[in-house]
């Protein structure tokens, strides 16, 4: 299924400390701090030189997403000088949908840029084009526990 915007938040606010949980907002804003730094890929971002002071902004993928910067095409209405329908920001940003609609009557996204380790929110309408991940739900059916062999030890794991 697609993610909710609340599977999302839940997701975000995990890699923020305490006093950055704060995706779970309404609002069309960057959020939390570090999130987006851990869930973007390791590569792909166009590079962002930071100031030794700064925390770098490329991504870890420290929850195995993997977000790539594939860009984000808006609702042609709000474009007017992209003739080709392309996708903007090819390298620097991605867009993410979820399945939540604001008050607005369009859909919520995550976007995540290659210059910031926060998240930005908003919402856009049916004619933009984005990233989409899909979310498999756990019911406990499906458990199936894996035996791993090696030549010094046993490991069960849950899959």
């Amino acid at each position: 299924r697609v993610p909710t915007k609340q599977d999302w938040d839940e997701l975000l606010n995990a890699f923020e400390c305490e006093e950055n949980r704060n995706h779970d907002s309404n609002k069309s804003i960057w959020l939390g701090d570090v999130a987006g730094r851990a869930l973007k890929s390791f590569n792909l971002w166009n590079e962002h030189k930071t100031l030794p002071t700064e925390t770098p902004t490329y991504g870890e993928d420290a929850a195995g997403l993997s977000i790539y910067p594939l860009g984000i095409t808006p609702d042609r209405n709000e474009v007017i000088d992209d003739e080709n329908n392309d996708a903007e920001g090819f390298g620097k940003i991605s867009g993410m949908w979820s399945n939540t609609f604001g008050a607005d009557g369009n859909a919520f996204v995550k976007l995540f840029a290659y210059n910031s380790g926060k998240v930005d929110q908003d919402t856009y309408g049916e004619g933009s084009k984005m990233s989409i991940r899909l979310v498999k739900d756990y019911n406990y059916s499906n458990f199936k526990p894996t035996i791993f062999l090696s030549a010094n030890y046993i490991q069960i794991q849950n899959r």
